[in-house]
């Protein structure tokens, strides 16, 4: 006795079946890439901050404000759900990326270590809020 597949699963679509899929897929990419960068940029950029005598910061307070990020994202990761719930995938994902290249942009031009870090610490809001949103949006389409 053979059995045919219910109608709902004949008419599946692969993987990358549509070009909207590929270009979210593309954009949610580029996003976790830019993610990644902006916190591993810091550990290439640490010794030329550890060298500028008008900062003078030391080791301890060098790797205080790598933390603030990583605070930033654990923050940013908890209220992207309440924020995704309000507005919607797309958007959450456009005001995180938003966000996070903003501060990233001002923590360029801080000068000094407190604003600096203040500047990584909320757009460490962004990046928390980037990752669970791509995902969530990536596995939409």
């Amino acid at each position: 006795m053979q059995t045919s597949a219910p109608p709902h699963l004949e008419s599946t679509k692969t993987i990358f079946s549509s070009s909207i899929t590929k270009l979210v897929v593309f954009i949610c990419w580029l996003a976790i890439l830019a993610d990644g960068y902006d916190l591993g940029i810091y550990g290439a950029v640490l010794p030329k901050l550890l060298e500028d005598k008008s900062w003078a910061l030391s080791p301890a307070h060098a790797g205080t404000i790598a933390s603030y990020a990583l605070f930033g994202m654990f923050i940013g990761a908890i209220l992207v759900g309440t924020i995704t719930d309000l507005i919607g995938r797309k958007w959450t994902l456009i005001c995180c990326l938003a966000l996070f290249s903003i501060t990233m942009g001002l923590a360029a031009l801080a000068p000094s270590p407190e604003l600096f870090g203040l500047s990584r610490f909320i757009g460490g809001i962004g990046l928390g809020g980037v990752i669970p949103t791509a995902s969530a949006l990536t596995v939409e389409y």
